[in-house]
């Protein structure tokens, strides 16, 4: 081999090596701006999980400061609306064994009261959530409604599937409220209730033959409201139909395979 074969050869050798040396460095150094980058778009998805976490307990926390509100106005406010109903039947009662009755009945309605915050309380600290028998629920929110004879109580309660206990409460809810709404504002002499199911749909009816209102013109306080609110949580459809001088109508329907 001559000289300038062997200068060929180193030069065409350092060229290779150069080059497989450059290629190693820019292969080193794209790696570590994918890495840098990796890390980067870790962090920041990290970030988005957190916030994300938070946002979400934030909402949670929201809704449950809400159901307690709807708690507290639906279940603990129309007992002790109920109660004071009871006190002022006291007040124009004037044997004494009517004054012992009522007595009586406004304690058990505290009691209940009592129970129903431990209850809330319950559900608040548990995950657990189990079957009820609404028509049971039911029959005892009317056998409350018979003993203040105010108005006529008319009532069909079919035995239905058991449900479970947050839609069973909240449909209760949804009843005190209308119930308790006839009694203090509509002046009605007749109620009539029905609870019925054909196959997986349950539907609760409840109309009175009071005065009424224009729900379109007049302010409703946060009753309705939460009515609506509650059937849709439980994705039950709630149709309310009323007007002056035509008494008021609930239909409820609840769906078994919902939620």
């Amino acid at each position: 081999m001559g000289q300038t074969e062997i200068y060929i050869f180193i030069i065409l050798s350092s060229l290779i090596v150069g080059t497989f040396i450059t290629g190693i460095v820019l292969f080193m150094l794209q790696y570590r701006k994918r890495v840098k980058l990796y890390e980067q778009e870790k962090q920041l998805t990290e970030a988005l999980h957190q916030s994300e976490l938070q946002h979400a307990k934030i909402e949670i926390q929201q809704l449950t400061m809400s159901d307690i509100g709807r708690e507290l106005h639906d279940g603990i406010g129309q007992r002790m609306t109920l109660a004071s109903i009871y006190l002022r039947q006291i007040n124009s009662q004037l044997s004494p064994e009517a004054l012992n009755e009522k007595s009586k009945e406004v304690g058990q309605i505290l009691l209940e009261t009592l129970n129903e915050l431990r209850g809330l309380s319950k559900e608040l600290t548990t995950d657990q959530d189990h079957l009820l028998n609404l028509s049971g629920l039911l029959q005892t929110e009317i056998e409350r409604l018979l003993a203040l004879q105010i108005c006529e109580i008319q009532y069909d309660l079919q035995q239905v599937s058991l449900i479970q206990s947050r839609k069973a409460k909240f449909i209760q809810r949804i009843f005190q409220e209308f119930v308790q709404n006839s009694l203090k504002y509509s002046a009605c002499q007749k109620m009539d209730i029905r609870l019925m199911q054909q196959q997986d749909t349950i539907t609760l009816q409840i109309s009175d033959d009071g005065k009424g209102f224009d729900l379109n013109a007049e302010f409703h306080g946060i009753g309705i409201a939460n009515m609506k609110k509650r059937a849709a949580l439980i994705g039950a459809e709630l149709d309310l139909h009323t007007s002056p001088g035509q008494g008021s109508r609930m239909q409820l329907q609840i769906h078994l395979n919902d939620h």
